[in-house]
């Protein structure tokens, strides 16, 4: 699905290129769905939901895979909860593990 506008409304999220397109990943509320930017067809496309509500983070992107690690997940500052899992996104075939 082709959307206009992925991160208005989002903070503290964290982005990665690969594959030639950007993927915006997390959020500091519920989990929310991975957005792709393909920028030879401009445009943004939505991908599944995260596994986790994750902010304060960076992804890294290996091959075609994007890994997120020592992301918050719950709680304020400055009782904030990390996640306990290391959480890798699968471009290809977008899926999480």
């Amino acid at each position: 699905m082709a959307i206009k506008n992925p991160g208005r409304g989002r903070s503290e999220c964290g982005m990665a290129a690969t594959n030639g397109k950007l993927y915006l990943i997390g959020d500091d509320r519920p989990a929310m769905p991975v957005v792709v930017f393909d920028p030879a067809m401009q445009y943004w496309t939505e991908k599944s939901i995260a596994p986790d509500a994750m902010h304060h983070f960076q992804p890294v992107a290996l091959g075609k895979q994007i890994f997120v690690q020592e992301a918050f997940t719950s709680g304020s500052f400055p009782n904030q909860s990390p996640l306990t899992e290391v959480y890798i996104y699968d471009t290809e075939n977008d899926r999480w593990k």
